[in-house]
């Protein structure tokens, strides 16, 4: 079986590339070493923050996000992933600069919301993306409502998102977690979207009241399909 080797335009940031690459070893079909996918990663945390860049709060991240995706094309990619929500505002640039696919982590997670049978979901997202009502949009058009979190609380979690990406401490962010969950459970989320890559590396071992859909663990699953899919 020919299996497409995995381009994962990483660094945004580093601990979600690296529990994106355990996951994809995870859940790979193995009966030998052999069988493992061909992975190439460039990990680049010099990459601006792309949820700053969305907000006009940090540089544009676009030409490096286009250069990451060109070297892996080159070194032979076959398809690309991206471990970071936020950089899918730039994903239409990065796919016109490329010939090869582009598998976005929105849609993916969309699609595993629906299939899952959810009508409500608690969205938690940089404010970047929020704004660009990427997921609102998608989730629309796939008959699941969207509830956000208030503005206080959303302030409160991306502040902890931006001290873990920078320092890694992780307690910022799961005090504003704890506060914020419950509340939109109790506004009738059925489910919470993990729509931030380092909110599964913070909350890996959180019992949350609702199912949480990670998207690094869906990024993982729908990277494993494309590359043994036949065409």
């Amino acid at each position: 079986m020919t299996r497409k080797t995995v381009g994962v335009i990483g660094g945004k940031g580093p601990e979600a590339t690296e529990v994106l690459f355990r996951r994809i070893i995870a859940q790979t079909p193995v009966t030998c070493e052999e069988e493992h996918l061909h992975v190439l990663i460039d990990n680049n945390p010099q990459i601006p923050k792309p949820a700053l860049g969305i907000t006009g709060e940090g540089a544009d991240p676009t030409p490096a996000l286009v250069a990451s995706a060109k070297l892996l094309e080159r070194a032979g990619a076959g398809f690309l992933v991206i471990p970071c929500n936020s950089a899918h505002a730039y994903l239409e640039a990065i796919r016109a600069a490329i010939a090869i696919p582009v598998v976005s982590i929105i849609s993916e997670t969309v699609a595993a919301v629906a299939r899952e049978g959810c009508t409500s979901v608690g969205l938690l997202a940089s404010t970047g993306l929020l704004r660009t009502g990427l997921y609102q949009k998608a989730f629309e058009a796939a008959g699941v409502s969207v509830v956000l979190p208030g503005e206080d609380d959303q302030s409160a979690m991306l502040a902890g998102i931006m001290t873990f990406k920078d320092t890694g401490g992780a307690g910022p962010v799961r005090e504003a977690l704890d506060r914020l969950c419950p509340s939109l459970v109790a506004r009738g989320a059925e489910g919470l979207v993990l729509g931030c890559t380092e909110l599964p590396v913070v909350l890996d071992d959180a019992t949350l009241a609702v199912p949480a859909f990670d998207t690094i663990d869906i990024l993982a699953r729908a990277a494993v399909r494309e590359a043994i899919r036949e065409d």
